[in-house]
């Protein structure tokens, strides 16, 4: 399964789609993200989940405001994220030559090879597929 369904309740919607590829398992997402899902809006997305044949749903990570509709259509934490800080007193020169890095967006085949590395170091779970992949190049902005 690879297509992306919608569901929208007061101009909110909920997007229904394979999480990483996977056809057992759908993640439900509000667009935009961040948006205040309506109540019934999530129950609708799940029943139109389980009608496409999938038998899990999951969310992406979400803020603990926005999990009551989450919650009373029925869901549970899964995962709990953990929010790293740094202070920014303790740097290193970044003018230092062994400190310089350059960053790109990844393209082609390099896509590829990130996913071969992602398989690796993750849990078949969290594992990205292509779609989950061009989602995060998407969402990162380019500095």
């Amino acid at each position: 399964m690879t297509a992306t369904d919608t569901v929208t309740a007061r101009g909110v919607r909920m997007r229904v789609r394979p999480w990483r590829g996977r056809s057992d398992t759908a993640e439900l997402s509000s667009v935009p993200a961040g948006a205040m899902v309506p109540p019934g809006l999530v129950a609708l997305a799940v029943e139109r989940a389980r009608t496409r044949g999938y038998a899990t749903v999951v969310t992406p990570a979400l803020p603990v405001g926005e999990w009551r509709a989450y919650i009373d259509a029925g869901f549970s934490v899964r995962e709990e994220l953990h929010l790293l800080a740094h202070d920014l007193l303790d740097l290193p020169d970044r003018r230092a030559p062994e400190r310089r890095v350059r960053t790109r967006r990844v393209h082609g085949r390099a896509r590829a090879r990130v996913l071969a590395i992602d398989r690796t170091a993750f849990d078949p779970f969290w594992r990205l597929d292509a779609d989950a992949l061009e989602d995060a190049v998407r969402a990162t902005p380019s500095t």
